[in-house]
């Protein structure tokens, strides 16, 4: 009797760690295949923020009212858009962060095509010093970490970051081929400080930010708040003499999975 009883709870026991091992294994997302429907209408596009997961295959089928060209910043992809002919403009995430997405009206596309033989608006400035333009952590607990990879479209800039939560938590990147070589760089939050605060990469250098805080912090690009502020007004004024400039449409998500 006693023999059934034992025979019985372990049948039970292994049963219950397979069933968690099968739990376990289903919880991992794979990447994905993702189509999603875009449609840019004046200086606005339909989402205004695209969502997606790290490592996703990515097909944004874009409907445009008037021809030009569609460029997603830190990836630097562009593609020609036809207008009313639905364009599909294929990817794969596999950078996390938050990126900008403009568009070049035909016209002003060529105008500056004859003056910047095909510079793309990057112009040498560093284009990273919008709030949160190029990148955006979720929240980081202690223990936590958070990545992004340094794409080619930022050669020779230098983006500022700091902490959301915590804004004296901050620092820089440079990217410049004359930086050491290395697949990644990590940076340690720890003391509600960055260590180091300054680092110069290579493009495809993988940044990694490591919370060893006792609080928690969320990673963005972009000067902090007063910074920022400067920065913004300067920009605005610029942009004010400013001809044939890309239309600001909205960004692109990608999280980690």
């Amino acid at each position: 009797m006693n023999i059934r009883i034992l025979n019985k709870r372990m049948l039970l026991t292994i049963m219950v760690a397979a069933g968690a091992i099968l739990v376990a294994a289903c919880s991992g997302s794979a990447p994905e295949a993702v189509e999603i429907s875009v449609n840019v209408t004046g200086e606005a596009m339909e989402p205004g923020t695209i969502r997606v997961k790290q490592d996703d295959m990515v097909t944004l089928k874009i409907d445009a009212e008037e021809s030009g060209e569609f460029h997603l910043h830190g990836y630097d992809i562009e593609q020609d858009i036809d207008e009313d002919e639905v364009a599909h403009f294929y990817f794969v995430a596999d950078a996390t962060g938050r990126y900008r997405i403009t568009f070049h009206p035909s016209a002003e596309a060529e105008d500056e095509m004859k003056d910047m033989k095909g510079d793309h608006g990057h112009d040498g400035e560093e284009e990273g010093n919008g709030h949160g333009e190029i990148f955006m952590s979720e929240v980081l607990e202690t223990g936590d970490s958070y990545s992004f990879l340094v794409a080619d479209d930022f050669e020779n800039q230098t983006i500022p970051f700091h902490s959301h939560l915590h804004s004296e938590v901050s620092g820089s990147i440079t990217i410049s081929h004359d930086a050491p070589e290395s697949e990644s760089v990590t940076i340690r939050i720890k003391g509600l400080s960055a260590h180091p605060n300054e680092v110069s990469v290579r493009p495809g250098t993988n940044i990694i930010w490591t919370n060893e805080d006792v609080v928690s912090h969320m990673m963005i690009s972009g000067p902090h708040t007063d910074a920022e502020q400067d920065h913004d007004e300067e920009k605005e004024d610029h942009d004010e003499h400013a001809d044939g400039e890309e239309i600001d449409l909205g960004f692109l998500e990608v999280r980690p999975r």
